[in-house]
């Protein structure tokens, strides 16, 4: 049984929908990380520029919270990767049941493996695809908003922006 645990793995790990998969979450993840990092300095230079003097302008400071792809509730990186979450996830290693059906590879895996056994690897590396795939650009996403943006603002206001009337 270890063999084909290391076998399904090795399967699962050099499959060209897994690292497809990956690749369009990744160019989704840094083109929102581009985008939040655009719209910031955007925000700082009309700032420079206008200070207080822009009406009705409210702004909350960009954290971890606003700006991480699993938290983010705007942008369209965002909802594209959300649409194709499903696809992506189910992807690189879904059909590989059917292949093996199809190229006759169950038949001889049989010979040397109890059924349920096979069934219980496969369920369990499907299971852990998709699970690998989805936590992967959600923690890429993570670690790249936490290299520029801070978690909270707390306790330290600037009181030309917020109008703490602390000065």
């Amino acid at each position: 049984m270890k063999t084909v645990w290391k076998l399904e793995f090795r399967r699962l790990f050099h499959s060209k929908g897994l690292h497809f998969s990956l690749a369009v979450g990744v160019i989704l993840v840094v083109w929102l990380f581009i985008q939040e990092i655009v719209s910031l300095h955007q925000f700082e230079e009309e700032y420079a520029l206008y200070g207080n003097k822009v009406q009705g302008y409210l702004h909350y400071p960009k954290t971890l919270y606003n700006s991480f792809i699993g938290l983010e509730y705007d942008g369209l990186p965002l909802i594209i990767l959300y649409t194709l979450f499903p696809l992506l996830v189910t992807l690189p290693y879904a059909s590989s049941y059917f292949q093996d059906r199809k190229s006759g590879y169950v038949k001889n895996i049989f010979v040397r493996v109890d059924r349920k056994q096979y069934y219980t690897v496969k369920f369990a590396v499907v299971f852990f695809s998709g699970f690998f795939a989805c936590g992967v650009i959600l923690l890429l996403s993570l670690l790249l908003t936490m290299l520029v943006f801070p978690m909270l603002f707390t306790g330290m206001c600037d009181c030309q922006l917020c109008n703490c009337k602390r000065k």
